[in-house]
């Protein structure tokens, strides 16, 4: 619902500053070329329904967060709220791509050939370990 209330209110930002003189440039087509609204567009009414949407989307957005602290779920044992689940989601999205990294690098030695010997570099951090650390299903 957020979103939809975003795209109108995109929309009819638009339309608002499409009707704004624009300022004398080069690139304008025809100094003589203006803009002025259609016969049946209201600039007023639009700007009216522009102050009406964002006042429902901040009521909407109030909603959501009175809503999200309100209303709690069990997460391992302990009752949170949804406002601190969606907290902690973001946090562990926001990890991901470190982990992965983490994950990667701890599953394979790096071997480089010189000569007539080998050099291995052997992972800080134990793979299992790692893993183990990591993973979401292994609790």
């Amino acid at each position: 619902m957020r979103s939809a209330y975003d795209r109108h209110i995109k929309l009819l930002e638009s339309l608002i500053t499409e009707s704004e003189p624009e300022p004398d440039s080069m690139f304008r087509r025809s100094r003589e070329e203006e803009k002025e609204p259609a016969d049946d567009f209201d600039l007023k009414e639009m700007e009216d329904e522009l102050k009406k949407l964002q006042t429902k989307r901040v009521k909407l957005n109030q909603a959501i967060q009175a809503a999200n602290f309100e209303n709690k779920i069990d997460f391992r044992d302990n009752e949170i709220s949804i406002a601190e689940a969606l907290e902690l989601r973001k946090n562990v999205l926001s990890d991901i791509d470190a982990i992965r990294q983490r994950v990667l690098k701890s599953a394979y030695k790096r071997i480089i050939h010189k000569e007539k010997r080998d050099i291995v570099h052997v992972p800080r951090v134990a793979f299992e370990k790692t893993w183990q650390l990591t993973s979401p299903f292994n609790e």
